[in-house]
């Protein structure tokens, strides 16, 4: 391919979704893109040549500036600030002339009110889960602990300066070098992920054992680790590390279910929902009580794999391509390796793989038939069909439940477990409601 000519960088500034404005040294307009016009609601001619706090219409402190910033130090800045009630990440670039001086900034912003808001929730609900919660940048060497993490030890959050080193100072001198050797294992082996109990010195001086899970979630274009995240478990106390354990557990499926409707606000509700009518449908089939959490669990769950799916796609409107609806159905196979190396006693990874697969083969990802798909999974497989069909989407409007009935009855023994579709009829039939 060749390189990009001035008059298609111009045509992709002009369609990205943040503002971008083209200032001179006096902070005159000199051209802005089409997010940047609807943002001020005016024109191309009503903007040009005009001074850009005033167009606007707002001016920061010049301390809080970063495109003031970046013409006085000539290099790039970036910062996040509030303005009129509305957070904003505003970077600047200065465009440096033959001669070496200053001939202009150019401003790219963004509102990101919503997602600062998601920011704080996600992290009010990181700090609600009952472990400590931990995220380490490898090039960097920055760790960052949830308050949890900290208490856990006997400190107050955020006491201390934590950092890669900071905590390799904190382990017990018996257990570094094993340590450090099976987490380096953990993050660049192909299972990307480590489980490893060691002792950190407390606040008072002793010694506390701690099970440490991590895994990589991000990694660099030549397959380094960039960001591992993971949970501290104190099992000082077994007893009273059981109880917890339940209760982190639960926690941290609400978390990943709220995870996922921060996303895509469909899946939360629709994850709920299935797992109501999945739970209803076990207990009618009379499975164990154990059987019958695992269902819960693993439908509340059954979408998390639609993290890795762009945004974008999870709420368009029109019909999907090819690799769009590739991108979809990647889905099972996503929310199996999000959950693959969590322990939950019970096989949720595998039913999540597997709440798309039918009975005649048809289904995905696998193409697996009747006798290789699990109980569990052909329950929720059902309850799916039936919800997803009966609710909005931003493809189609409801077909509804007379219509979702209709397509499980049809295809019972054929894409459905005939026992399952008698169930959810059955449960259905009694007054079960969403």
């Amino acid at each position: 391919m060749g390189d990009l000519n001035v008059s298609q960088m111009e045509l992709i500034l002009q369609n990205v979704a943040e503002s971008v404005l083209l200032l001179d040294s006096d902070l005159r307009i000199l051209w802005a893109n089409n997010s940047a016009l609807q943002r001020i609601n005016k024109s191309v001619d009503y903007a040009l040549g005009k001074l850009r706090c005033e167009v606007m219409s707002c001016k920061l402190p010049h301390a809080e500036c970063p495109v003031e910033e970046a013409m006085t130090s000539m290099k790039s800045c970036s910062r996040e600030v509030v303005v009129n009630g509305v957070q904003w990440s505003i970077r600047a670039y200065p465009i440096i002339d033959k001669l070496g001086e200053l001939a202009g900034v150019m401003e790219v912003s963004e509102d990101i009110t919503g997602r600062a808001e998601k920011d704080r929730e996600l992290r009010a609900l990181v700090e609600s889960v009952s472990d400590g919660i931990w995220r380490w940048n490898v090039n960097t060497g920055e760790v960052e602990w949830s308050n949890r993490a900290f208490e856990m030890l006997g400190y107050v959050p955020n006491e201390l300066r934590m950092s890669l080193e900071q905590w390799k100072s904190m382990l017990h001198p018996d257990d570094r070098e094993s340590c450090l050797r099976k987490e380096l294992a953990g993050i660049n082996g192909s299972e990307a992920g480590f489980s490893i109990e060691f002792r950190l010195k407390a606040k008072n001086g002793g010694w506390r054992w701690i099970l440490s899970r991590g895994k990589v979630i991000r990694r660099a274009s030549d397959g380094s680790p960039m960001i591992v995240v993971g949970t501290h478990f104190d099992t000082d106390e077994r007893k009273e590390h059981e109880i917890a354990l339940k209760r982190s557990r639960d926690d941290l499926i609400m978390l990943m279910s709220r995870s996922v409707e921060m996303k895509d606000p469909y899946t939360h509700d629709h994850q709920r929902r299935v797992s109501l009518l999945s739970k209803k449908i076990a207990v009618s089939i009379g499975l164990s009580e154990k059987q019958i959490e695992t269902v819960e669990i693993a439908a509340l769950l059954h979408d998390i794999g639609k993290l890795f799916v762009p945004g974008e796609i999870l709420v368009k409107t029109g019909n999907l391509s090819s690799l769009e609806l590739g991108l979809i159905r990647s889905h099972a196979e996503s929310g199996y390796e999000i959950l693959k190396d969590v322990e939950f006693d019970k096989p949720i990874a595998q039913i999540i793989l597997q709440h798309h697969e039918r009975l005649d083969g048809s289904g995905y990802p696998k193409g697996i038939k009747d006798g290789d798909i699990f109980l569990e999974a052909k329950i929720i497989a059902v309850a799916d069909v039936v919800e997803a069909m009966s609710s909005h989407r931003p493809y189609r409007a409801a077909l509804g439940l007379e219509a979702a009935l209709e397509e499980i009855r049809s295809n019972s023994g054929k894409l459905y477990e005939p026992e399952v579709v008698n169930h959810c009829l059955k449960v259905i039939e009694e007054g079960f409601i969403f």
